[in-house]
């Protein structure tokens, strides 16, 4: 009984281990399969944000690849037009012997634009005058006898007319064969539709070099007809959604089980659709467990729960990170080449070129820095919406440009208005031959104009553009990044929308051998008294060439010398008492701190110095009424109580001022003249000997009697009374005689 109780109890014992072995053991799995499906599910999410940006960066490309290649075409376009040997075939053909000399030069012309425009394969050209076509591919023929002719067929049975034509408007794209054919209208003198012009282009090329050979494009024109798409499946899903997929406001958005980004040219000429089943971007990577598997791995490998636990977030961690080191690519890129170009050290600096996608590899380093002209100016005048848009369209476009040209291009926004571009290139890159140099330096001024002239036509602003000397290690980029910076320096010399290369700038002597302000303040103060603004103009110049030649640190202490001028001349005016403020209606110092170019400066300083010659001479001739008019009320009054304060007073003046407006005219000063006036009265008087010297002294104006003979004996060395004694024997004698 006893012994039964026991193996009950023991049985009862075991059995409540095994079930609490088994809810451990259920515990773990469950904590295990909850931790696999949260991870799962982490990591789908995670590879989906990583699908989708991927998908949109793929897209932004294909975008600026298009946008370009566009512009490309409406500029090829517009060269034709200005043709004179083709438009002159157009106006006034003559017999096909009489015309063949003529066609030639067109048809070279033609062949010419194919060898330099990759993926350009043919043109042909209509005269509708006279039927005949002339094409790279068949010397001349009628529009019958053409075995392309289904291109023009088509364009002119749209009804398209020259005149709507813009350099902007895709007019009938039509796929023919393995080409993509672009029709434009030409108009004519004699009629509105003159002829047509073909531009053929390889449609392999479009679809790998522009579109990126992706079969998930649609590219549309204005009325929303396709123009190009790799997949039947994403035309067909395109005409059945057309409305929607061309309507709704979002860039991007889905539409039934499809992702959609749609982008449009800036003039609505076309536009681009990337179309992505959502299938695929929910779909995981090749060899990916499957979540029932993952579920039974975890349930029989509980025990190792911890060891896969931790291999497994070991995992998720690097692809996080490689994630973000996708998402944040650009950025990246644009902080390692700020470093190269301030001269950071860098460790493991080819490792990290990898890791960024940056090539490293060149022969040769160049850097150009673009400068806005007034930008701030231009900016106070822009909401915030513009400034973003702006600020992005011309980073891009010189972005782009530069590499179309140059694959080892990269760009930052290096300073407020500045535009850092770092290039790198191989010596020998010439095409037809391998050993001959390129001519890097032309093709950097046909890069740096365009984007300066692509910029003036969108925005009306203009830019400047400093370009350093080659380098050829990575560790002196930093210098090319100092010249350019430096050539840039002289764009207060060189101009707006210049192009400077450090090359060939000057190499002087240092600021301190150029000429003091003093020297040149004295003598603008100089041509200012003689009114010549001929003469204060070759100053001026004479001032720039010195600092020119002295180097870049002379041309930066320039703006400041105009200042140190600008001072001389306020201070001249002052002096003469003319108030510029008050003439220019401005702070002037305000107002010349606020150009930017040297050229500018310069003629807002002459246009100050004019306002001062024109005030002196006005001035002049008022002080020399006012000096007249003073001059005769004394020689009226000199002989009456008179002082300089009582004169002063009565013509609203001041003393010092009146006194130096007397000096100016008579060359002595005013108590000298009435005193000079009061003797010669004293002498007349003194002939009559009924006069008493104190009656002489009161008709003259004096206070008291010996004040006269004070100042009598100052100018004849005796007093009154003898010298009229002195001059009545002198009169006698005369008589006498």
């Amino acid at each position: 009984m006893i012994n039964d109780k026991w193996m009950d109890s023991l049985m009862w014992t075991d059995k409540r281990k095994e079930r609490i072995i088994s809810a451990i053991f259920l515990l773990i799995a469950l904590i295990s399969i909850s931790a696999v499906f949260l991870y799962d599910y982490s990591n789908r999410r995670d590879y989906l944000a990583e699908r989708v940006y991927g998908v949109e960066r793929a897209h932004e490309r294909a975008y600026s690849s298009l946008y370009l290649f566009t512009r490309q075409l409406s500029s090829i376009y517009s060269q034709q037009l200005l043709d004179e040997r083709l438009n002159h075939w157009l106006r006034n053909p003559g017999e096909l012997k009489e015309d063949m000399y003529e066609l030639s030069y067109v048809q070279k012309s033609f062949i010419g634009l194919i060898q330099s425009h990759t993926g350009l394969e043919s043109i042909y050209l209509h005269n509708t005058r006279i039927d005949r076509i002339l094409s790279t591919s068949y010397m001349i023929s009628s529009l019958q006898q053409f075995p392309h002719r289904e291109v023009f067929e088509e364009y002119y049975s749209s009804g398209a007319s020259s005149v709507s034509v813009t350099t902007s408007t895709l007019n009938n794209p039509r796929i023919k064969g393995e080409q993509l054919s672009f029709v434009f209208g030409i108009p004519s003198k004699l009629s509105m539709q003159g002829g047509a012009i073909s531009f053929n282009y390889n449609l392999n090329y479009i679809k790998e070099e522009v579109l990126g050979n992706s079969q998930s494009f649609i590219w549309v024109d204005e009325a929303g007809d396709i123009i190009l798409t790799d997949s039947e499946a994403h035309r067909q899903f395109y005409e059945e959604h057309r409305k929607a997929l061309l309507t709704t406001q979002q860039t991007s958005f889905q539409v039934k089980d499809h992702y959609i980004i749609r982008s449009e040219a800036p003039d609505g000429s076309w536009k681009l659709l990337t179309i992505i089943p959502l299938q695929e971007l929910y779909a995981m990577r090749e060899g990916s467990l499957t979540r029932l598997g993952v579920v039974v791995t975890s349930s029989v490998l509980a025990a190792l729960m911890p060891h896969i636990y931790f291999n497994m977030a070991k995992r998720r961690r690097e692809r996080w990170f490689r994630t973000k080191v996708q998402a944040n690519l650009t950025d990246m890129q644009k902080g390692f080449i700020h470093d190269l170009l301030s001269g950071k050290p860098l460790q493991d600096l080819h490792k990290k070129a990898e890791e960024y996608q940056i090539d490293l590899n060149s022969d040769v380093y160049q850097v150009v820095v673009f400068e806005i002209d007034d930008y701030y100016h231009h900016l106070m005048t822009k909401s915030h919406q513009e400034k973003l848009l702006m600020n992005k369209v011309i980073f891009n476009a010189i972005h782009w440009t530069f590499r179309l040209r140059f694959p080892a291009a990269y760009t930052l926004n290096a300073e407020y208005a500045k535009i850092a571009v770092l290039i790198g290139y191989r010596e020998h890159e010439a095409s037809g031959d391998p050993a001959a140099p390129r001519d890097v330096e032309q093709e950097l001024k046909t890069v740096v104009r365009y984007i300066q002239q692509d910029i003036h036509e969108q925005f009306g602003l203009t830019v400047c553009a400093g370009v350093s000397m080659p380098v050829r290690e990575v560790s002196q980029i930093h210098e090319a990044y100092v010249h350019a910076l430096s050539a840039l320096e002289y764009k207060s010399v060189y101009g707006k929308g210049s192009m400077i290369l450090y090359s060939q700038l000057p190499s002087g002597a240092s600021s301190g051998e150029v000429s003091s302000t003093y020297e040149y303040t004295d003598k603008l103060a100089s041509c200012l008294h003689q009114g010549d603004v001929s003469a204060i103009e070759r100053l001026l110049d004479e001032l720039i060439s010195s600092c020119i030649a002295g180097g870049t640190s002379a041309v930066s202490a320039l703006h400041a010398w105009f200042g140190n001028l600008l001072s001389g001349v306020m201070k001249f005016a002052i002096e003469q008492r003319i108030d510029l403020n008050k003439h220019m209606k401005e702070d002037v110092f305000f107002r010349l701190y606020s150009y930017e170019f040297i050229e500018d400066k310069k003629r807002y300083l002459l246009d100050v110095c004019r306002v001062i010659i024109s005030e002196l001479h006005t001035d002049q001739s008022r002080k020399n009424e006012t000096a007249e008019w003073i001059i005769e009320y004394i020689g009226k009054n000199y002989d009456k109580p008179l002082s300089l304060g009582l004169l002063a007073d009565k013509i609203s003046m001041s003393p010092s001022y009146l006194s130096a407006l007397i000096k100016s005219h008579l060359g002595i000063g005013f108590v000298e003249y009435v005193s000079q006036l009061r003797i010669q009265k004293a002498v007349r008087l003194l002939e009559d000997d009924t006069l008493s010297v104190q009656e002489i002294a009161e008709q003259c104006g004096y206070d008291t009697i010996h004040t006269f003979i004070r100042q009598f004996k100052k100018t004849h060395r005796m007093p009154p009374n003898e010298y009229r004694k002195i001059r009545k024997r002198e009169m006698g004698k005369q008589e006498i005689l």
